[in-house]
């Protein structure tokens, strides 16, 4: 395989991990956006308030972040991060993953790359097989698994089909078996808690039968255990502080608390 360096231009990643201040650069001259330094934090940007010429984007040596990029573009790298949840909007030319550890990334994309990369999963619509290089240990694939009202339009935009993914169907250039499908009962939707103009309501990319049914019973479980949460709530006084006490401690033990919190923070600032 020869990459097209016309279609994919070389995005000279940093290898320095050092910088811990959070930096979103923008080269209006090469259409570059880069973003590092992303640490125990969030990080949004949308198609509002992005420069629309800037297509391409370099992430790298971000930590422990959650980052949302919900916008058409035609190249992102992501480059030495660890402990992230990564979910990016369309992508028309490729995805390249190197060097992350422990990575959560949602994508919709015609080509996807992963090099040296370990514990990693891929929730993805992929328009041509995925290329699963060198030096990768525990990469899991998955189907796509988000929607948000404008995902259908920044489709048409990059050119991808949500009907055709190839994500069930990597090509491994190592000998090592390093890369398989996500067991249905670990799949699950990831919500998206901003709000973007657009009429997409639900996921465009239809799921394999399994994934869908166990989305389906997952759905079935919530819907059934807010039932009983505000039947408590409506009867008991004190069964409701203790689902409060109990969700407070969830959120503070999961790690989750903290990105409650920047969500929280983000909406203040987008209300201002």
């Amino acid at each position: 395989l020869v990459q097209n360096s016309a279609l994919y231009p070389s995005v000279d990643l940093p290898t320095n991990r050092s910088s811990t201040k959070a930096t979103w650069q923008q080269n209006t001259k090469a259409y570059i956006n880069s973003l590092s330094g992303v640490t125990k934090s969030l990080f949004v940007r949308t198609a509002e308030n992005m420069n629309p010429q800037n297509k391409i984007v370099r992430i790298y040596c971000n930590h422990q972040a959650n980052i949302y990029l919900l916008m058409p573009l035609q190249h992102v790298a992501i480059f030495g991060c660890t402990n992230c949840t990564i979910i990016l909007g369309t992508v028309s030319r490729m995805v390249t993953i190197e060097h992350c550890e422990k990575v959560r990334v949602v994508c919709a994309t015609k080509f996807l790359r992963i090099n040296h990369s370990a514990d990693t999963r891929i929730y993805a619509c992929i328009n041509t097989r995925p290329v699963i290089g060198s030096g990768n240990k525990n990469i899991e694939m998955a189907p796509y698994n988000i929607h948000y009202p404008a995902l259908e339009h920044h489709m048409q935009v990059a050119g991808i089909n949500p009907k055709l993914n190839y994500w069930d169907m990597p090509i491994c250039l190592s000998k090592d078996v390093c890369v398989g499908p996500l067991p249905a009962s670990l799949f699950s939707s990831i919500a998206i808690p901003f709000n973007v103009q657009g009429i997409t309501v639900c996921n465009p990319c239809p799921l394999p039968l399994e994934y869908s049914q166990e989305l389906r019973r997952k759905t079935t479980i919530v819907n059934q255990l807010c039932e009983k949460i505000r039947q408590m709530s409506d009867n008991n006084g004190e069964g409701k502080r203790l689902i409060h006490s109990h969700f407070r401690e969830w959120l503070v033990n999961s790690g989750n608390l903290r990105h409650v919190l920047d969500l929280l923070y983000h909406d203040d600032k987008e209300s201002q």
